[in-house]
């Protein structure tokens, strides 16, 4: 229910029974209503403010009391009705005139005993109020605010941190860049107050690296030396964090599926088996994958409520996705469930679909380069000048040399790109303000050439080859090899085995109307050894 619901009668009938309502916030509540309903009853709008003072003196006065106290201290439910009290009574003053005399009388009260408690949450938020309507000045309060924060050093630091934070900001304010960094220092102690109250080392990394973005921002010579020293510890929090984490183990084989289609394959002769094992699995479709995510989230709540932060081999944090939230979720938390789902997809399929039957066709036949001569030089998808690479890289992987497989054939995706957007008529090339041009990076060419990707490849596709080797969070297979951060142990990794072979399907997919006619006499020749 909002104000409007009961507009008209309903609220002048609320207007006749304020005189008997006899509770501070129920009247305010009340009378707040039927002003906002109708805004030239000024004489409602002064029981409002009138109202809301009385709620503040009694839990000034101890008549009243907080829902939930903090630290035993009842002025945490002062801010809501100050806040209204101000807004109200600003709104119905006129331009530049004081404020009524009970509001700035309720509010100084309020600031010194606020301020004589000593609890940095609760005037921190007070004086942000009285700061904000003209009521203290920004200097006063900042001298104040810092003190609170000093007093009692054994507080809870966030609640010290909550009141240096405001006190930096006014003194910068004010231009006092002294008190200004020294608030900020204050500040930046308290968090790592905070990552010694945690026991794990991914946590007391998270604060040291909070710590670290704020040091950034702190022009003095204390601030660098904290900053080369945190630096060195949270290299080695890191590192710590990599131990901490768990493995959980998935069986994925499933022996009648394998069975299935190695008897399928078994009768092939080496051309139809080529061809169908592109197509062995297909993309699907992102609208599928997103409701598949939605309803995962249902199932398991927790994996839609929190956010989460992916590490590298190294313990650093690559990347942030959010948590589902309350509406439509954000796209990162989509990607991040899709990936999820995907790598254990692609996981599967690799172990009883791709693994099987590229075991299979290599004990009929000894793999060699020149038995995808045929298939690399037809595809419209393989440049010419790559199409030597392709076949290296398709004969290494289906001899199971991984290795030499990945670093072969995941660069070519990019130029193969280039390739059939300029046969499109596209022309996929960035030109700087000094007149000089580049190619596009994988990212800005998926980004920037969109439409006519999809019209080449399809949606599902496209999306496929942008979460494999592109976006983050996922495998981010082009940025590991372009960069030398894939291991020889990640070349044998399901992603890159199930990338390879994705590559090798993008291939034949331009050639499967026209197989027989391009295709099969070539490996035929090649098949026979001629």
């Amino acid at each position: 229910m909002i104000p409007s619901d009961i507009r008209g009668r309903q609220s002048d009938v609320l207007e006749t029974v304020l005189p008997k309502i006899q509770h501070p916030a129920l009247r305010a509540r009340i009378a707040d209503i039927v002003w906002t309903n109708d805004l030239r009853k000024g004489g409602v709008a002064k029981v409002a403010i009138d109202a809301y003072c009385d709620c503040i003196e009694g839990l000034m006065d101890g008549s009243l009391k907080a829902a939930f106290p903090v630290d035993g201290r009842h002025l945490v439910d002062a801010q809501t009705p100050a806040h209204r009290a101000l807004q109200i009574a600003s709104a119905t003053s006129k331009r530049g005139a004081p404020l009524p005399d009970r509001v700035t009388s309720v509010m100084n009260g309020l600031y010194r005993q606020g301020l004589a408690e000593g609890q940095p949450v609760i005037f921190s938020r007070l004086a942000q109020l009285c700061v904000d309507y003209k009521l203290i000045e920004a200097k006063r309060a900042a001298v104040d605010l810092e003190t609170v924060a000093t007093a009692k050093p054994e507080l809870y630091p966030e609640a010290i941190r909550m009141s240096l934070d405001y006190a930096g900001v006014l003194y910068g304010r004010v231009g006092d860049r002294d008190g200004e960094q020294r608030c900020q220092l204050g500040a930046v102690r308290q968090m790592l107050r905070m990552r010694d109250e945690c026991s794990q080392a991914g946590a007391k990394a998270s604060w040291v690296m909070d710590a670290l973005m704020r040091l950034r921002h702190i022009r003095c010579d204390e601030a660098v030396a904290l900053e080369n020293e945190l630096e060195a510890e949270l290299r080695r929090l890191q590192r710590s964090s990599l131990r901490e984490m768990g493995t959980f183990a998935v069986d994925i084989q499933i022996p009648a599926e394998r069975e299935r289609i190695l008897k399928i394959f078994a009768p092939m002769d080496f051309s139809t088996a080529l061809k169908s094992f592109a197509l062995l699995d297909s993309s699907p479709k992102t609208e599928y994958l997103k409701a598949e995510a939605l309803q995962r989230a249902e199932q398991n709540p927790l994996s839609g409520m929190m956010a989460a932060k992916h590490v590298d081999d190294e313990g650093r944090t690559v990347v942030n996705t959010a948590d589902a939230g309350s509406g439509e979720p954000p796209e990162d938390w989509f990607v991040h469930m899709i990936g999820q789902a995907e790598s254990f997809r692609r996981a599967t399929v690799v172990a009883n679909s791709i693994d099987p039957v590229r075991l299979l066709i290599t004990q009929t036949i000894a793999i060699e380069e020149r038995h995808f001569g045929p298939i690399v030089g037809q595809s419209p998808f393989v440049p010419q000048l790559q199409a030597s690479l392709y076949a290296l890289g398709f004969a290494r992987f289906f001899q199971g040399d991984f290795a030499s497989a990945a670093y072969v054939l995941i660069p070519q995706l990019e130029p193969s790109l280039r390739h059939i957007l300029k046969a499109r008529g596209a022309d996929p090339t960035k030109r700087r303000d000094d007149a000089t041009e580049e190619d596009r990076s994988l990212d800005a060419i998926i980004s920037n050439h969109r439409p006519e990707l999809v019209e080449i490849l399809g949606e599902p596709l496209l999306d496929e080859l942008n979460r494999i080797f592109n976006i983050q969070p996922g495998p981010t297979l082009r940025h590991d090899v372009a960069h030398g951060q894939m291991s020889a142990g990640q070349c044998y990794s399901a992603d890159v085995i199930y990338a390879c072979w994705l590559l090798y399907r993008v291939c034949c997919l331009f050639l499967m109307p026209k197989w027989d006619e391009w295709v099969r006499p070539g490996l035929a020749i090649e098949e026979s050894g001629r």
